[in-house]
């Protein structure tokens, strides 16, 4: 069986093929959040991150759901929209 990287849903149309360097990093940060250890200031840049990098919309469902709920509360941006502001 062969697995194929997602689509990025931030308008790019570049598939999302994570480093491992990130990969080691996010999961770190993964494992901060989901442990409650991570300060509210953090979970939303860690959400700006995986928004950014389109990870967001490949985990589980709950990190889709947050990202869009922190979007819609403005707190966190949509990739396509930081790079059209100035």
């Amino acid at each position: 069986m062969t697995l194929k990287a997602p689509s990025n849903p931030n308008g790019t149309g570049k598939k999302v093929v994570p480093s491992k360097a990130i990969v080691d990093t996010s999961l770190s940060k993964i494992m901060a959040y989901e442990s409650g250890q991570m300060p509210d200031d953090e979970v939303v840049e860690f959400f700006q991150e995986l928004v950014d990098s389109g990870v967001a919309w490949t985990l589980s469902g709950h990190y889709g759901r947050t990202a869009t709920a922190l979007i819609e509360r403005g707190l966190v941006t949509r990739s396509r929209d930081r790079r059209q502001s100035p």
